[in-house]
């Protein structure tokens, strides 16, 4: 199987759907860490996947949105071990590339605080080579609202992987991020720092 960075460039890539909605679908209720299906429900995992994969899925997106030292803090997992779960699930289907996923870390990046840029760039870090040592192709940062949360993701994801690297943003009805950034700001930044593609995703809805 070649590289996703080859086979990207000589065809169109589809990727799968969500995984969220369709874990709510099936389980109405998962608490706090959707996360942790990875170890405690992993045949759920599994047919998400193999549904998207049957629909000609090209890449198939780990269960990782939230996996991060932050959001698990109080919950007594591993974010290595989520990570590398979440790989393993999505390398069971072959022929299919396997996107680490990281969402935001779940408060407002401010350098004024302890929750500073390094502090970001640290956990990041952790997230992409516990992703790349687990065997993904290639890193997935999404649903972005803070242009600098996005540049910490990219830059620990550069600085420590050799994978390619796809950023999505995601946007207001003002046409702005939460933190006040337009389209032109976005595509300004972001590709100054070599990411292989970068888009819009939603975070509230159609409309946005």
């Amino acid at each position: 199987m070649i590289s996703f960075a080859e086979f990207s460039k000589n065809n169109i890539v589809l990727f799968d759907g969500a995984m969220g909605t369709e874990i709510q679908k099936k389980v109405p209720y998962i608490g706090l860490y959707p996360e942790a299906l990875n170890m405690t429900g992993p045949e759920l995992i599994r047919s998400i996947h193999k549904d998207y994969s049957d629909a000609g899925a090209h890449v198939l997106t780990a269960n990782t949105f939230g996996a991060n030292d932050y959001k698990l803090k109080k919950s007594g997992m591993s974010t290595e071990r989520i990570i590398s779960q979440a790989i393993q699930l999505t390398k069971e289907f072959q022929g299919c590339y396997s996107a680490l996923d990281i969402g935001p870390v779940g408060v407002l990046l401010n350098n004024d605080t302890e929750y500073h840029f390094d502090y970001f760039y640290n956990l990041f870090k952790k997230q992409v080579v516990a992703g790349e040592n687990s065997g993904c192709d290639l890193i997935l940062i999404e649903t972005m609202t803070d242009i600098y949360e996005a540049k910490a993701a990219i830059i620990a994801a550069k600085e420590n992987t050799k994978l390619p690297i796809i950023c999505s943003m995601t946007l207001q009805r003002n046409g702005r991020t939460l933190t006040g950034s337009d389209v032109l700001t976005i595509v300004s930044i972001l590709e100054s720092l070599g990411i292989d593609a970068l888009g819009l995703n939603c975070s509230f809805g159609p409309f946005e």
